[in-house]
C-alpha cells in the first residue's frame, strides 16, 4: 500500500534541493592540469677559443612543455678516467625567457689552455626556475 506524500512536504524538498545543489556546485575540487615544466639539456659539443685563456660556447634546449627563466649552470671539463680537471659557473641575464623547443646558446670564460688540452670530456649541469610562457 502506497502512502501519500504531502504537497508541502514535496514543495520544501523542492525548495531545500534547489539551495543544495548550486552550493556543491561551487565547491572547486576539479581536477586540475599538471604545471608546465622545462626541460633544459646541454647538447653538441663546446667550441673553444683560446688566447692566454679559453673562452667557451655550447648550445642547450628546452624540450619540455614549459618555460624557463634565470637560467644557470656548471661546466666541467673532465680527464679522460672522468675526474674534474676543471669547472666554471655561468649564467644568462636573469630575465631571460627560454621557450618551450628554444635552442640557445650558453658560455664564459676562462678555462686555462693547459686544462683544454687536457680534457677528455667535459658535462654541463643546468639550472633554471620554471616559468609561465604567457
Amino acid at each position: 500500500m502506497m502512502e501519500r506524500i504531502h504537497p508541502r512536504l514535496l514543495l520544501l524538498a523542492a525548495i531545500v534541493g534547489a539551495l543544495v545543489v548550486p552550493l556543491v556546485g561551487c565547491d572547486d575540487d576539479s581536477p586540475t592540469r599538471p604545471p608546465r615544466r622545462a626541460a633544459l639539456a646541454s647538447r653538441g659539443a663546446l667550441e673553444f677559443s683560446c688566447g692566454l685563456n679559453c673562452s667557451y660556447e655550447g648550445e642547450a634546449f628546452n624540450g619540455g612543455d614549459g618555460c624557463a627563466t634565470r637560467v644557470r649552470g656548471i661546466t666541467r671539463l673532465l680527464r679522460a678516467d672522468g675526474s674534474e680537471l676543471a669547472n666554471d659557473e655561468w649564467q644568462l641575464a636573469p630575465a631571460r625567457r627560454i621557450d618551450v623547443g628554444e635552442a640557445f646558446l650558453y658560455g664564459d670564460c676562462c678555462f686555462s689552455v693547459t686544462d683544454v688540452n687536457d680534457m677528455g670530456s667535459y658535462r654541463t649541469e643546468l639550472f633554471w626556475d620554471d616559468a609561465s610562457c604567457n
